[in-house]
């Protein structure tokens, strides 16, 4: 269930809202969208919102296996690589649904200002933020900034949208014994139409951010779907400064972290964003 907190019409969105947000609607647009492009998707018995108005729901089928994301961060299994090439290939898929404009499934209309407009509000809002949050990236704030003024300058924006997770890829897989098979694709409402290299460069630092680095066997599978663009590793590092900052207020909204895990896990975020920067 998701919080039913009510949800502004598409050009009011903060950039932020935009580039990283959810939108409970947005389920069954997305949902039928997959559907019609063969992704495996778990059977869904009802969706609404809770007879007291303050939840969105969804009933869906239990799909057995491990959840992806976190299982390629935080586990080690013989067959490793075979996982990671069902991601690239499922993900590769998924980004095979394209459209001139990002957004939501159900909008038909692009936004009034560009995604590379709203993306670069949207950074300099988490940038902003993460200052309020911690010193040292108060303190290296200009070096921040520069390194964002340079990806500006060379900037190009995408010709087309892909329609993904933001995040890189939600899914569940399932090991019989001997393969590893998708069993299907979950959090659907939070699919958008996106920059394609955006999604990549927040994949490829889940990883990396629990020091696991992104295989061959993925870029395989995904270059039987579709291919990354030319520019995507001269833009990883500042799709991936964005992700940094956003996260960063996960160290301080009181969510239990112990105080030696916690300043380890500060500084984890603070060597990643400065690398970012050279």
């Amino acid at each position: 269930m998701t919080a039913n907190e009510g949800e502004v019409a598409f050009d009011a969105l903060t950039p932020g809202e935009r580039i990283y947000g959810a939108r409970p609607s947005n389920f069954r647009a997305a949902y039928q969208l997959m559907q019609s492009a063969g992704i495996p998707l778990p059977r869904v018995y009802a969706t609404g919102v809770t007879a007291n108005g303050a939840f969105h729901f969804q009933v869906m089928e239990l799909l057995p296996g491990v959840s992806v994301r976190e299982f390629l961060a935080w586990n080690v299994h013989p067959k490793m690589d075979a996982l990671h090439a069902v991601v690239g290939c499922t993900l590769g898929k998924l980004h095979q649904i394209t459209r001139p404009y990002d957004g939501w499934a159900s909008q038909t209309q692009p936004y009034d200002t560009s995604w590379t407009e709203a993306f670069f509000a949207a950074l300099a809002q988490v940038l902003d933020q993460a200052c309020s949050l911690n010193k040292v990236i108060l303190e290296n704030r200009s070096t921040i900034r520069e390194a964002i003024a340079q990806s500006q300058k060379k900037w190009i924006a995408p010709s087309e949208y892909v329609f993904s997770h933001v995040d890189g890829f939600q899914g569940m897989a399932h090991f019989d014994g001997n393969v590893w098979a998708l069993t299907g694709v979950v959090d659907i409402e939070d699919h958008s139409f996106t920059d394609q290299r955006f999604v990549l460069a927040g994949h490829e630092l889940a990883l990396h951010f629990e020091l696991h680095q992104t295989p061959e066997s993925f870029w395989r599978g995904y270059g039987q779907f579709a291919a990354a663009p030319d520019s995507y590793l001269s833009t990883r590092n500042i799709f991936q400064l964005f992700y940094l900052l956003d996260w960063l207020q996960i160290c301080y909204d009181g969510r239990g972290h112990a105080v030696q895990k916690r300043d380890a896990l500060i500084h984890h975020f603070q060597t990643l964003i400065l690398e970012r920067c050279t």
